[in-house]
């Protein structure tokens, strides 16, 4: 059991009203002295149960010095079961839980906790750090939201609210409580890392810039932090930076897998094929399994005019990240550059399916059933592209010619 989260636990357990001669079974000194004293204090006659159920508390703490967590969590469930009413149990087992990576028992039973207790903020706390590390985000900036709403001194919550947020796609949000932390202690540079991130992902790149630079003049050594440069460098078309900041990174380590493949992004838009899928090739050597370099290294090939060899890339994307709605659309265009269109159409359908609001998985089955005589399954599909985004020229345009096809009038 992790020594230094159990010692924050139990300062916040009023001691029991022990005798002199009994204080040893909170004395941690010597673990192995406390177990013997809190269980002689456990079996005498004297002791209430009250003052029982915080003897197996203490005990439980030295059987965690000792590493001994199955006897640790024992004790915890006997001081439950002596006093079944306590929220504090309850709340401390959940804590040992989080601490031996258990998330999910450990939400199990600060529920219980917080059911008892329902305005205790350790309890919303801990639970929320379990719900962020099972990646149950929402559940977790719940959780944060009421630890600060009923103690406001919780601050050290702020940067785990802030990656919740992150994760959930509130970024404003999320840089709000990541500044509040790095205001209360600027020494917490990491914050600037995720600043950065979300200000990349609400498309603010100079905002971003300023940020990773920040960051890096902290921590010049972080091989992530110039990941991130590099991409919001590409992001604001500054390419040369980006390539300078690739190149360092495999300077300083050529088996990051990340660099090749963001730098074979680059070499696609500067129309530097070849040289994309060598960098993919590097990427997927290092990372096998990895969905976003198989489906790279597919586009590239597909601007080589090579689509056999990018339809095995697709496949292999596919395989690894069935539920990617983009890697199926894009699939289905490569089997439209190999007239292969009853595939292509099954494929933008699976795009659909994952996503219902894919304007241009909608176009493109439109085209594809132009393509084999099916003009009224095209237009179907050409009004529902426009439907969802009026401004699609591709899907206007096909419209115009089904209409025709059909003998209607094309506007």
């Amino acid at each position: 059991m992790k020594k230094n989260g159990l010692i924050i636990a139990l300062t916040l357990i009023a001691a029991p009203a022990f005798a002199n001669s009994e204080d040893r079974c909170r004395d941690f000194s010597d673990p192995a002295a406390a177990v013997a004293a809190c269980t002689a204090l456990i079996e005498t006659k004297q002791a209430s149960d009250s003052d029982i159920a915080r003897a197996y508390l203490y005990r439980e703490y030295a059987h965690g010095l000792e590493g001994n967590n199955d006897l640790a969590l024992t004790d915890f469930q006997h001081s439950i079961d002596l006093n079944p009413q306590d929220a504090s149990s309850y709340r401390y087992l959940g804590i040992a839980y989080r601490l031996l990576g258990e998330d999910q028992s450990a939400i199990d039973v600060i529920n219980q906790s917080i059911s008892l207790e329902s305005d205790n903020a350790d309890s919303y706390m801990h639970r929320g750090m379990a719900h962020f590390s099972l990646r149950q985000y929402e559940r977790a900036a719940d959780d944060f939201d009421s630890t600060l709403r009923l103690d406001d001194s919780k601050t050290q919550i702020l940067p785990f609210r802030a990656r919740s947020h992150l994760a959930l796609g509130n970024y404003q949000l999320a840089i709000s409580d990541f500044d509040q932390s790095l205001a209360l202690d600027p020494s917490n540079t990491e914050n600037l890392r995720f600043i950065s991130g979300a200000y990349f992902h609400m498309g603010q790149f100079d905002n971003a810039l300023r940020d990773i630079n920040r960051f890096l003049q902290h921590h010049p050594d972080s091989l992530i932090g110039l990941v991130q440069r590099g991409r919001t460098h590409d992001a604001i078309g500054s390419y040369e930076k980006a390539f300078e900041d690739f190149e360092e990174i495999l300077r300083r380590d050529p088996e990051i897998a990340d660099a090749y493949y963001y730098r074979g992004l680059i070499y696609m838009r500067i129309d530097k094929n070849d040289l994309a899928v060598a960098d993919f090739d590097e990427a997927l050597q290092r990372k096998p399994l990895f969905a976003n370099g198989h489906a790279g290294r597919a586009s590239a090939l597909n601007n080589l005019g090579r689509f056999e060899q990018a339809l095995d890339s697709y496949n292999r994307a596919i395989e690894l990240s069935p539920r990617t709605a983009i890697l199926h659309n894009n699939r289905g265009l490569t089997y439209v550059k190999l007239k292969l269109f009853k595939q292509s159409i099954e494929d933008f359908t699976a795009a659909i399916r994952l996503n219902d609001k894919y304007t241009r998985a909608y176009s493109n089955r439109a085209a594809a059933y132009l393509s084999i005589g099916e003009y009224e399954l095209a237009l179907v599909d050409f009004d529902r592209a426009l439907e969802i985004d009026p401004s699609e020229v591709k899907a206007r345009q096909g419209r115009a010619i089904a209409r025709k096809k059909l003998g209607k009038d094309p506007t």
